[in-house]
């Protein structure tokens, strides 16, 4: 039921486009009808309280829980993690971004083997836990040499040109920032690329995070993309989101 009901509101909103609108100018629209078709609740909400829930629920070896994991901040501190990530974390002794420590978490925590979670799993959890991060300035840093070599592998991938189509990430966000492939508008890492993400889809009804963002743009310009939790994903994300440093988080997001 709740997907014929985004389905139909989605609906709604192709019948009701006006083309004359900047890219940003229509996104904005298309989500203040959508939220006005679903009574005003933003359905990413509906992920963060999975991922609540998951967060509150799930227990491992000798009592562990989520509570137990450091997201940057110290164990069970939440509050402006997501913000200063991708990072260091000398556990692992290896950059992560929130999806790989979220798998950090579940397996060497709390003990689980990989039989035990899905990637769904990780996106509610990851949804709950960047939702503390709402509204608060993106402060990623370079002070490891692990996380310089990170973003120095992020910055080689981010001008990669490969496929048959020749592209590259910054061949379209960097030479065409404020322009739009069909209705979605193409954004610089200065412009909010990746401030809105974990974001609820309204096109697929689901969430999905930065790194499923970064699987988007590889499979839209013919190369296969990396597997979850792997150095593109957490290079990339560290580049473009030191490059965003300062722009405000906005989740969870919203689009089409």
């Amino acid at each position: 039921m709740r997907r014929f009901f985004y389905a139909f509101g989605f609906a709604l909103l192709a019948g009701a486009l006006v083309w004359a609108l900047s890219p940003a100018e229509e996104a904005k629209r298309q989500r203040q009808l959508f939220l006005e078709q679903s009574g005003g609740a933003h359905p990413g909400e509906l992920f963060v309280a999975e991922g609540e829930e998951y967060y509150n629920s799930l227990e491992g070896a000798g009592g562990k829980t989520m509570a137990d994991c450091d997201f940057g901040k110290g164990p069970g501190v939440l509050e402006g993690a997501y913000a200063e990530l991708p990072k260091y974390f000398a556990d692992s002794d290896r950059v992560e971004d929130l999806d790989t420590r979220v798998v950090t978490c579940l397996t060497q925590v709390l003990g689980f083997g990989e039989d035990e979670f899905d990637r769904d799993m990780v996106v509610a959890l990851v949804s709950y836990i960047a939702s503390f991060s709402h509204e608060m300035p993106i402060r990623v840093t370079l002070d490891d040499p692990q996380e310089k070599e990170m973003f120095e592998i992020g910055e080689r991938l981010w001008y990669w040109r490969a496929g048959q189509m020749d592209l590259s990430c910054a061949a379209c966000h960097d030479r065409y920032p404020g322009r739009r492939v069909r209705l979605a508008p193409i954004r610089s890492p200065e412009q909010g690329l990746t401030d809105h993400w974990p974001a609820y889809t309204f096109g697929f009804d689901k969430m999905y995070t930065l790194e499923n963002r970064i699987n988007f743009c590889y499979d839209s310009i013919q190369i296969p993309h990396p597997e979850f939790y792997s150095t593109p994903h957490i290079a990339l994300s560290l580049y473009m989101r030191y490059r965003a440093n300062g722009n405000e988080l906005d989740v969870p997001g919203f689009t089409r």
